[in-house]
């Protein structure tokens, strides 16, 4: 019996090797994709090495705690602060993207032109 994909789903996930660069100044990725050949070297450790590796990106969000407490040591003395805007990051991550098949020379304009697709 077939396994049942849902639908909006492609059987392929995708990992794209030649994603911009990230920027620790900005907390943003570079406007454009890694060079080609730089793209194409980590398409080729992953194959050699058979396994993906977690790249610089990050998620980074800005969120409003509406109360924040912290010890104030000069002053030896708890400090309330309310509505303060704080940026969150996560760990590095690396990305699988579900994209269909005809879908894929829209992503590589941003992501680079070598990929790696896994089966679901």
């Amino acid at each position: 019996m077939k396994k049942k994909i849902s639908p909006g789903t492609s059987k392929i996930l995708w990992h794209f090797t030649g994603g911009p660069e990230w920027s620790d100044m900005t907390k943003k990725q570079k406007r454009r994709p890694k060079r080609e050949k730089k793209a194409f070297d980590n398409l080729a450790s992953i194959l050699q090495y058979k396994q993906l590796r977690l790249g610089d990106y990050k998620e980074v969000v800005k969120v409003i705690l509406p109360k924040r407490e912290y010890y104030d040591r000069t002053k030896k003395q708890t400090i309330e602060e309310f509505n303060v805007t704080v940026e969150v990051e996560s760990a590095p991550v690396c990305c699988l993207a579900d994209i269909p098949a005809p879908n894929l020379a829209y992503h590589a304009y941003r992501y680079g032109k070598f990929a790696i697709g896994f089966h679901r």
